[in-house]
């Protein structure tokens, strides 16, 4: 991963963190990687499986909040007219 800015950003878009988090993330990798620990318990296959689990998991749960964003005025007005 580059260490430009914008490049960090579009990636955190793509995935739905902030930059900063995903920096954070890097900088531990990276810390991870040299002290050679990166790797220990999960093949690339299990660590790829994982991320499509977690995208798969992430994108359901915004489908779940923008259902709740949008039911939760139409449920209020109703009990407010009890």
């Amino acid at each position: 991963m580059s260490r430009c800015p914008r490049q960090r950003g579009n990636f955190a878009r793509e995935l739905g963190v902030s930059s900063e988090s995903l920096w954070g993330w890097v900088k531990k990798a990276r810390a991870a990687q040299e002290a050679g620990s990166v790797s220990a318990g999960q093949s690339a296959g299990d660590r790829d499986e994982e991320l499509k689990r977690l995208r798969k998991l992430t994108a359901e749960q915004a489908k779940t909040i923008e259902i709740l964003k949008k039911s939760d005025g139409a449920f209020f007005a109703k009990e407010s007219d009890r």
